[in-house]
């Protein structure tokens, strides 16, 4: 009988030296039994319980000597931020026995199983949580189905959009940073933000229809749905699972170094590429952009500064004067947008229309992805360099802040790792901005014309 599962490996240049498991394709048995969490793997027949325990169906002749699969759905990367996260895995109880005749069906054909890591800004959203959801399906059932908007999405643990939920989790946080009872001081930093059900919700809502038509899934909520079944039993006829390794934060370490030109024993560090990053943003773009005419488009284009508050930002008077700076040199409008006060599609719209855009460094500068194909985008840092340099539509340039020693504390507070104008302005002025204007004057000469539009601060001032 055909296997009802099958696995890819993650990025690995270490040739697989054992033989592959029944019905996967590219995993070696010794790499899925170890719990790597590198690699996504396709099951059908998975029902949920209303206990909550998952029950894999597997056909004749495979995992006959398992009785559960203690990895069956591992959802956080081991290389998420090059740090050894701890796995948070929920096993599969295997059943040697055809489905039971009352189950109830998902409705969706396709489920893929998600974890949130460090969701609660726009860029760990999309590339940790929705980016690898549409690699992993695509690589396992083909671009069609990635595309398919009757894939569903469901996201790992309780309902994070619940202000319930995280009020919950902020006591026990707040009782361990007091040296409550459970924790001590230490154990209790970075307790869970009163905000992140509001931008989670902003996340899904804005977000997720660039994959899929139908609402996500929780954890929590599959208990429910199975309740409601008379059997007790709601199933899903392709199960996506282990697919956080094909984040785009995911880094491999290998204790091995052997070939690779350094000591023995000392760990590499790499990367995996994202050849798919591209295909992900132009199909979020054409579902989240419907509507979004050329022609308007065309009248309306502008060049976008995108500022944000907390780490590893400029300060405001610093945007002020990046901005002054920067809408003198330019002969386009420049316009400045604050996405906390703006919805999902109006950043997108914004942004879309944009020839060139600059953006502090982590997950706000993701928002510069949805630039049009051509345009440009000077980063306030090199936090995110990987992902730019797998990103086939938009050139970005680099202006780390100088002078790390002598941070500025920020606006938002908690943190003095902002910076001031004189960090990063003598970079963008005589490096970046001019390589980035000639490369945006590429794809919109009538625009953005480096050999006609010189540095003459007047008629930039006046149309900025």
């Amino acid at each position: 009988m055909r296997s009802s599962h099958h696995c890819l490996g993650g990025w690995d240049p270490v040739p697989p030296t054992e033989s592959a498991d029944l019905g996967t394709v590219d995993a070696p048995w010794g790499q899925i039994s170890r719990n790597q969490h590198e690699r996504g793997c396709v099951f059908r027949n998975v029902c949920f319980r209303a206990g909550g325990e998952w029950n894999y169906y597997a056909p004749l002749g495979e995992f006959e000597e398992v009785e559960t699969l203690r990895a069956g759905v591992d959802v956080w990367s081991r290389g998420g931020f090059g740090r050894n996260l701890p796995p948070k895995d929920q096993p599969f109880r295997v059943t040697h026995s055809a489905l039971p005749a009352e189950v109830g069906w998902l409705r969706s054909p396709t489920l893929v199983h998600v974890s949130l890591f460090a969701p609660s800004n726009f860029g760990h959203f999309l590339g940790n949580g929705l980016f690898p959801a549409f690699h992993a399906v695509w690589r396992l059932l083909g671009a069609a189905a990635a595309t398919d908007p009757s894939m569903q999405l469901l996201f790992a643990g309780p309902n994070q959009t619940d202000p319930a939920h995280v009020q919950r989790v902020r006591r026990r946080c707040m009782r361990a940073k007091a040296g409550g009872v459970g924790g001590t001081p230490a154990a209790g930093r970075g307790c869970v933000d009163e905000r992140i059900p509001e931008r989670i919700s902003k996340f899904v809502e804005g977000l997720v229809p660039g994959l899929s038509d139908a609402p996500p899934l929780w954890d929590e909520s599959l208990a429910r749905l199975a309740a409601r079944e008379r059997g007790g039993l709601i199933c899903a006829r392709r199960l996506l699972v282990g697919v956080g390794g094909l984040s785009f934060a995911t880094v491999y370490e290998h204790d091995d170094a052997a070939g690779a030109g350094t000591a023995q024993g000392e760990a590499v560090r790499r990367r995996p590429p994202l050849p798919l990053w591209s295909d992900f943003i132009e199909h979020m773009s054409r579902r989240l952009l419907r509507g979004n005419g050329a022609e308007d488009a065309e009248s309306a284009r502008t060049a976008v500064l995108i500022i944000k508050e907390g780490r590893r930002a400029p300060t405001g008077r610093a945007f002020e004067r990046i901005r002054a700076a920067v809408a003198q040199l330019l002969p386009i409008r420049l316009r400045v947008v604050d996405p906390s006060g703006l919805s999902i599609r109006e950043q997108l719209r914004i942004v879309s229309r944009a020839p060139l855009g600059i953006a502090p460094d982590g997950g706000t500068s993701l928002l510069g992805a949805f630039l049009p194909d051509g345009a440009s985008l000077i980063v306030l840092g090199s936090l995110e360099r990987w992902v730019w340099a797998n990103d086939r539509r938009v050139r970005a340039f680099y202006c780390t802040p100088s002078e790390r020693e002598r941070h500025a504390h920020c606006d938002a507070g908690g943190s003095s790792d902002c910076y001031e104008a004189e960090a990063v302005l003598p970079c963008i002025k005589r490096r970046m901005l001019p390589r980035a204007r000639a490369h945006a004057a590429l794809t919109w000469p009538a625009l953005l014309n480096s050999a006609a539009n010189s540095t003459r601060g007047g008629q930039g001032q006046r149309r900025a």
